[in-house]
């Protein structure tokens, strides 16, 4: 027989606040000795750290926890706690945990989780990332435009774009198009999914009821925990602050309009009055407080290997979209290893305006790095490309994007930042077949307003 993961068992174990609280008020010498059995396996990890970290990390909740309790050739634990066994798989099945998995069942275990997927911010990639970790396969259901329009509004992205961002993130297995709201047991057999994960907010239907009622006494759902601080309304508050610039339009100019001659009116008129205005009063971004553990749950543990060809791409990366993805992607397929930096907030307005950037540099640095193409990032990256820049990081080529479809920008900061990279012969431009960004997001939603 295979030996335990203890790693998992302890993940597990931990998996819900309420199955750790119960066990460090009323079986602390058991935390105490689990951790003794791991330190002599795990000794480059700090113990206290990594509890903390795997509390939020499960996989197979009862079917590893029964495997720590019940497998003959694990270490031997203290006969008195029996009492915590028989307390923890009570408490686990009062929370519609799934039920236990065969020791020697080697079926991977299936995650469906469902969403609107729009307007995607770290939120949204956290959820996913902590919804793999409660399987082997996660299996992402992307609802559909009439869906989402039914129950919420109009999305600002359509179902193609949406579907697009989501097979570009690195926990995601399998994206299924075109899903309904709320889901059913017959749509998990149907994707061969043993279990929904959902976060532990209360999902409920249009008579204030729990939607996924049904799925939790069947036993198949899986709950981790929603991240809080950041939101779609908010981003779309910030792009709808843009689109109230609108009321001072009738003064620059009475014709009618086409939206994209209204959105470049609108961006200059922006630009005159961020002009005119002091720091204060200035839009800032969504607010949104970074950790170092966020940081290190998104990225990746691999470094370039002698001989990769290191590709470099620079950008704000603001509202992460499929055209987003399709750049990295290319970029990514020209080389080895794929380096991104961002601009910082600073020079995000400098460039692009005081109402930019919507998202923070540091979860623009989550967004970025929940994608698959991405194997690190640069946070707070130069406008212009320099030597120093090269050299740190042995860059081989550095890639730009179609200037069609960038932010416009103001004059000075035409310059060509890309200058260096020109004169080394190591520039190359991508046309994209995406031809979106912010500016057509805040079309949409100035058409959509009338609708």
């Amino acid at each position: 027989m295979k030996p335990i993961n203890w790693e998992n068992g302890l993940h597990n174990l931990l998996f819900h606040a309420q199955v750790y609280e119960l066990l460090r008020d009323k079986y602390p010498e058991f935390i105490n000795q689990v951790c003794e059995m791991l330190h002599k396996e795990y000794k480059k990890k700090e113990i206290k750290e990594f509890i903390q970290e795997i509390r939020v990390s499960a996989r197979q909740t009862i079917g590893e926890f029964e495997r720590l309790f019940l497998v003959d050739s694990m270490p031997k634990l203290d006969t008195k706690h029996h009492d915590l066994f028989k307390d923890v798989m009570q408490l686990a099945h009062a929370n519609s945990l799934p039920a236990a998995h065969s020791v020697e069942s080697t079926k991977p275990v299936r995650i469906y989780l469902e969403g609107c997927w729009d307007l995607m911010h770290s939120g949204h990639y956290n959820a996913i990332r902590q919804a793999k970790a409660l399987g082997d396969v996660l299996v992402l259901g992307v609802i559909s435009d009439e869906e989402i329009a039914k129950n919420k509004g109009i999305p600002v992205m359509t179902l193609k774009e949406r579907a697009a961002i989501a097979r570009g993130i690195k926990w995601v297995d399998e994206v299924v198009e075109g899903v309904p709201y709320n889901p059913t047991i017959e749509i998990l057999n149907k994707l061969s999914c043993d279990f929904n994960a959902h976060g532990d907010d209360i999902a409920k239907d249009s008579n204030g009821e729990d939607s996924n009622i049904e799925i939790k006494k069947a036993g198949r759902m899986k709950i981790f925990k929603r991240t809080e601080g950041v939101s779609t309304t908010d981003i779309v508050g910030r792009l709808l602050q843009i689109t109230q610039l609108s009321r001072d339009i009738s003064e620059i100019d009475s014709k009618p309009m086409r939206s994209g001659q209204y959105i470049n009116v609108l961006r200059e008129a922006h630009r005159k009055a961020s002009d005119e205005s002091d720091e204060e009063s200035k839009v800032r971004a969504v607010k949104f407080l970074a950790t170092s553990r966020r940081l290190r749950q998104f990225s990746n543990s691999h470094e370039p290997k002698p001989g990769d060809k290191i590709v470099y791409v620079s950008g704000s990366f603001d509202i992460f979209h499929c055209g987003d993805v399709e750049f990295l992607q290319k970029a990514k397929e020209m080389g080895d290893f794929l380096l991104v930096g961002l601009y910082d907030d600073k020079i995000c307005r400098e460039v692009y305006g005081s109402n930019y950037p919507l998202l923070s540099l540091h979860e623009r640095v989550l967004n970025v790095l929940a994608c698959k193409y991405v194997d690190e990032v640069v946070i707070g990256a130069p406008w212009f490309i320099t030597e120093d820049l090269v050299k740190s990081f042995n860059i081989q080529l550095i890639v730009d994007r179609d200037p069609e479809f960038q932010l416009p920008q103001p004059q000075y900061a035409k310059s060509d930042n890309f200058q260096l990279a020109r004169e080394k012969g190591i520039y190359k431009q991508i046309v994209l077949d995406n031809k979106i960004n912010i500016d057509t997001f805040i079309e949409r939603i100035i058409d959509n307003r009338d609708k």
